[in-house]
C-alpha cells in the first residue's frame, strides 16, 4: 500500500491572528517561530503520521494498492469528502477507470469506505504491480471555520507548548504529556476496522 498526498491543504486550522490571542502575544517579532508552532502542532495530529488519522482542511490523497479488495475498504484521514477515481492498470499496460456505478461511497462513516455494489465485480484484466490499483480521495472538514473547536483548542496547547519550550533540554524543566490535549481529542480519535482483503 502506497499512499501520497497530490494537493497539500491551503493554510492551517489555527490562523496565527488565533494563536497569538491564545498566547497573549502582542507583537510581530516571532509570528515565524509561531507558525512553525502551529505547523508541527497540526502535522502531529492528521495526515499518515498524526495520531488522529484525520484531515483538517480539505486535501487530496492518492492510496495504490496492488490488487482490488474483498468487502470495504476503510479509507485514510476522516472526514471523507470523495472519491474522485479508482483507476487500474490493465495487463496490457494501459490506464482504466472504474465506472462510479460498480462501487458504493460511504462518506458519512468515520473511516469513510468505499464496497463493491450488490452484483457488481472489479474488473479481471489487471497488471501484476505493487501500484496497479489508485484510490484518489479528498478528505478534510473544509475549511478553517469548519474544524471542530476541540480539535483547534489542542492545536493551541500543542503548539504553545512547542513555542514556549522551544529548545529540546531546558534545565530544571520536565515536560509531561499534556492530559487536557489528550481528553480533548480522545472522542477525535478514528479506528479503521477495515483490514484490507484482496479479491
Amino acid at each position: 500500500m502506497r499512499l501520497s498526498l497530490t494537493a497539500a491543504p491551503d493554510g492551517t486550522a489555527v490562523s496565527l491572528a488565533d494563536m497569538k490571542a491564545h498566547l497573549r502575544w502582542q507583537t510581530d517579532s516571532e509570528d515565524v517561530l509561531i507558525e512553525a508552532a502551529i505547523v508541527s502542532a497540526e502535522a502531529s495530529l492528521e495526515g499518515r503520521r498524526g495520531r488522529l488519522n484525520r484531515a483538517f482542511l480539505t486535501q487530496t490523497w492518492e492510496l495504490k494498492l496492488p490488487r482490488f479488495w474483498r468487502g470495504s475498504l476503510g479509507l485514510p484521514f476522516a472526514p471523507l469528502q470523495s472519491v474522485d477515481a479508482i483507476t487500474y492498470k490493465t495487463a496490457l499496460g494501459a490506464t482504466a477507470t472504474v465506472d462510479p456505478a460498480v462501487y458504493d461511497v460511504d462518506a458519512d462513516s468515520e473511516p469513510g469506505a468505499i464496497t463493491l455494489n450488490p452484483g457488481q465485480s472489479w474488473p479481471s484484466d489487471l497488471a501484476d504491480a505493487l501500484d496497479a490499483v489508485t484510490i484518489e480521495f479528498t478528505a478534510g472538514y473544509g475549511g478553517a471555520a469548519s474544524v471542530p473547536e476541540p480539535i483547534k483548542s489542542a492545536i493551541k496547547l500543542i503548539a504553545a507548548d512547542l513555542f514556549q519550550h522551544r529548545e529540546a533540554q531546558t534545565m530544571g524543566v520536565d515536560l509531561k504529556p499534556n492530559a487536557t490535549v489528550d481528553r480533548v481529542l480522545r472522542s477525535y480519535l478514528v479506528y479503521n476496522p477495515h483490514a484490507i482483503r484482496f479479491a
